[in-house]
């Protein structure tokens, strides 16, 4: 079925070092939807209609690990002016910055025609920005690959077709002890969830960056929004003032503050509150759908990454120690 959304501004070469991308992504069980999804997608530049002109990147190898150096929301629920817009970007930056928010992307297999991500969320380990890789939020995507750009969808009908697998992501901020967002019933927990993504990035012609980085649309679950609240710090303050979540902490609830934050601290906030207080008020419309159908807020945005190294797992072992995220936000028993 055709979904009307909002068209995406081809804004990466206008935020220069802001241009960036959202968040980890995990291939999707669920069999790949070739109807075009309707989005008026904007020109995706050189390369993306399959013209062979995006260059050859022959130095793209096995191994390779980038960073999200930046994010940045494009839109929310197809709309581009939603208020929540500008007040999340600041702070997805600075956690960038700070290393409280870490994407790192790694080339699993790399052949002429395909490229398969891994993709693991990092946390801080200490005052000076070092990281460990947050294992549970581990997700693998392939991608079809045309030269130096690599993408599951393509545009369709004035929006876009997946052309492989919809991509899934769990995002994880904070320090191991300190997690942003405290989602404890969630399966994977202390993340938040990103489904039926449809991704791009260019690498650059030397393979030390990603470059022209889109998520053209990806859909956050409503269970994910109610059952998971944030420690919203800003300025200068770290995760660690979030304290570490208390299993028998439980608010009590207002109608916004669906789960009253049970399981985490008085320092977290109902993430659903929180977006309907920076969207001037108004209530979620779930436009997208997740994996399952079920209703979901739709999100898009932009990212970039530099050459990086993955860190060490954070709890000691090897960065890919355990199975793959699950894509399901199910409670955990």
């Amino acid at each position: 079925m055709i979904q009307p959304i909002s068209r995406i501004a081809r804004t990466t070469a206008t935020l220069g070092r802001f241009a960036l991308a959202s968040l980890t992504f995990v291939a999707c069980s669920n069999d790949v939807d070739n109807t075009p999804n309707k989005l008026p997608y904007a020109d995706a530049g050189p390369g993306a209609q399959g013209d062979g002109s995006a260059g050859v990147c022959g130095c793209m190898k096995k191994g390779q690990v980038f960073r999200f150096d930046s994010l940045q929301i494009v839109a929310i629920d197809r709309n581009e002016n939603a208020g929540v817009i500008p007040q999340l970007n600041p702070i997805w930056l600075a956690d960038i910055t700070r290393h409280e928010l870490n994407f790192f992307l790694e080339l699993e297999d790399v052949k002429e025609d395909e490229v398969t991500l891994n993709i693991i969320n990092g946390a801080r380990t200490d005052g000076q920005g070092d990281t460990c890789a947050v294992a549970s939020t581990k997700s693998t995507v392939r991608l079809l690959r045309n030269g130096c750009e690599f993408t599951n969808f393509e545009p369709a009908d004035g929006g876009y077709a997946f052309t492989a697998d919809p991509a899934a992501l769990n995002v994880y901020a904070g320090t191991p002890a300190n997690p942003k967002n405290c989602a404890p019933v969630l399966a994977p927990p202390n993340v938040i969830a990103l489904r039926n993504a449809a991704f791009r990035g260019r690498m650059s012609e030397t393979c030390d960056e990603i470059t022209d980085g889109t998520l053209a649309e990806g859909s956050i679950p409503k269970t994910t929004v109610e059952g998971t609240c944030t420690c919203l710090l800003l300025g200068d303050h770290m995760a660690e003032e979030c304290s570490v979540p208390d299993p028998t902490f439980k608010r009590e609830g207002t109608p916004n503050d669906i789960n009253a934050c049970a399981g985490c601290n008085k320092n977290y906030q109902s993430l659903n509150s929180l977006l309907i207080t920076f969207n001037s008020g108004k209530p979620l419309e779930y436009l997208c759908k997740d994996e399952k159908g079920d209703p979901a807020v739709c999100l898009s945005a932009t990212f970039h990454a530099l050459t990086s190294q993955m860190p060490a797992a954070c709890d000691g072992t090897t960065s890919d120690a355990g199975s793959d995220a699950t894509t399901s936000d199910a409670p955990a028993e």
